[in-house]
């Protein structure tokens, strides 16, 4: 049975983005005493970026090495424990939100206008 994986080159193709920068994010970093800030990050992508403004820089074919001797049942149990400990952050930070949506409302108060 295959249980482990074998020293195995993979090959594909990653792109170099610049993503603008928030306009929070520029007067953070002009807080922290940088006057020009690069109105821009670098991201590293095997996809297209849906952000708005994304500008695709360049197009670089790559090969790496995947590691021999990973035990695949423990990696996909890795991967589906750190997959259920996003959805279950998901789904506290919603509730949260939920809970100050009710809160904000339960504080409202009917007045009737007398005419």
């Amino acid at each position: 049975m295959f249980d482990r994986t074998k020293e195995t080159p993979v090959t594909g193709e990653v792109q170099i983005w610049a993503v603008p920068k928030t306009q929070h994010m520029m007067e953070c970093e002009r807080e922290e005493g940088n006057p020009h800030p690069v109105p821009f990050e670098f991201e590293i992508r095997t996809e297209r970026s849906w952000r708005d403004g994304a500008v695709k820089l360049h197009t670089v074919k790559i090969t790496v090495t995947c590691p021999g001797g990973i035990d695949l049942l423990q990696s996909a149990l890795n991967t589906l424990r750190e997959e259920k400990e996003e959805e279950r952050r998901k789904f506290e930070r919603r509730m949260s939100e939920l809970d100050q949506q009710i809160a904000s409302l339960a504080m409202l108060e009917y007045i009737p206008h007398e005419d």
